[in-house]
C-alpha cells in the first residue's frame, strides 16, 4: 500500500492499494473507522482518496486460487498547523488543541491493541483478561515469545495475574495456556476470566479436543455463558472467539483450531427455542 498526501488543510490521502497473490482479479473491500468484512463496501477507484483516521482493507481472490487474508489497516497521520495568536485565559469547558491531542493519542494507542480478526464493537464488550488472551494469542502466532511482552500487556490491560494464564514463564520462551491445559482451571469465582465468554469457549473447545459429543458440549457452553439465550450478542461473540481461536491457533495448536472450528459451526447452527 502506497500513500501520497495532497496538497491542501483538508487532510486527503491518496491511497494507492497493490493486491498480493491475490489471483488476476481481485476484489478489494475497504470501510472508513470500522471493520472491514466481504459485506463492505468495494473498492472502485484506485488510487483511493480519503482524510478518514484510519481505512480497513480486505482483498479476496475470486477465482479461487489464493485463501482471503487478514485485513489490513492503514493509519493516517495528524499533522497541526498551530496560528499564534494572543494569550488569553482558558474558558470553562473550552477543549484546547493539547485535550483533542490527548483523545486523538488515547484512541490511536487503544486501536493498536486490537488484533487484527477482533471487530472493534466485540472488543469493547470483552474483560482485561480476555483482551490480554487474545492479544498474546496473536502475538505468539506471529513468533513473540518473551516474557516481556506478557508483563507489558498485563499492565495494559489491567490484568492482576496474568501468570496464571501462562504454561511457561521462561524470559525467552513464554506462552499461554492452551485449552486442554486449562482443563477446568479459571472457571471459578475469583478468576480474572470467571463467567467470560472466552473461558466458555476455550472449555467448550478442550471438551471437543477430548472427543465429547456436541450436543454435550453446547449444553455446557450455554451454562457457561451468562445471559446465553436472552442476549443474543453473547452467542455471536462466542461464535467470533471460536473462529479467532482457529485460525489464530492453526500452526500453534492444529488440534485445538480443528476443533475451535467444529464450534464454530456448531453455535452457528444451533436450534434456539
Amino acid at each position: 500500500m502506497i500513500a501520497e498526501p495532497e496538497l491542501g488543510d483538508e487532510g486527503n490521502v491518496r491511497l494507492r492499494v497493490n493486491p498480493q497473490n491475490a489471483g488476476p482479479a481481485p476484489r478489494i473491500y475497504f470501510a472508513e473507522e470500522a471493520p472491514v468484512s466481504e459485506s463492505s463496501a468495494q473498492l472502485k477507484e484506485n488510487p483511493y482518496v480519503t482524510n478518514a483516521l484510519r481505512v480497513s482493507f480486505l482483498i479476496c481472490d475470486v477465482s479461487g486460487q489464493y485463501e482471503t487474508g487478514d485485513p489490513v489497516t492503514w493509519s493516517n497521520k495528524l499533522v497541526l498547523r498551530n496560528q499564534l495568536s494572543e494569550i488569553r485565559p482558558r474558558v470553562k469547558g473550552e477543549t484546547t488543541i493539547v485535550d483533542g491531542l490527548i483523545v486523538f493519542a488515547v484512541n490511536t494507542a487503544n486501536q493498536c491493541l486490537v488484533p487484527q480478526g477482533i471487530p472493534q464493537a466485540h472488543w469493547d464488550k470483552l474483560s482485561g483478561a480476555e483482551r490480554f488472551y487474545l492479544k498474546l494469542l496473536d502475538m505468539e502466532a506471529r513468533g513473540a515469545k518473551t516474557l516481556d511482552n506478557y508483563q507489558n500487556f498485563a499492565k495494559a490491560f489491567k490484568v492482576r495475574d496474568f501468570k496464571a494464564l501462562l504454561a511457561s514463564q521462561k524470559a525467552n520462551d513464554a506462552r499461554l495456556k492452551t485449552a486442554v491445559e486449562f482443563e477446568r482451571a479459571e472457571m471459578s469465582e475469583g478468576s480474572e476470566l470467571h463467567q467470560s465468554v472466552l473461558r466458555a469457549v476455550l472449555y467448550a473447545v478442550m471438551e471437543l479436543v477430548k472427543n465429547v459429543d456436541g450436543s454435550e458440549v453446547l449444553a455446557h457452553l450455554t451454562f457457561n455463558i451468562p445471559d446465553y439465550y436472552s442476549d443474543m450478542t453473547r452467542r455471536e461473540l462466542a461464535v467470533e472467539l471460536a473462529g479467532y481461536l482457529a485460525k489464530r491457533g492453526e500452526a500453534l495448536r492444529p488440534d485445538e483450531a480443528s476443533a475451535a472450528r467444529v464450534l464454530s459451526e456448531l453455535v452457528k447452527n444451533q436450534r434456539l427455542g
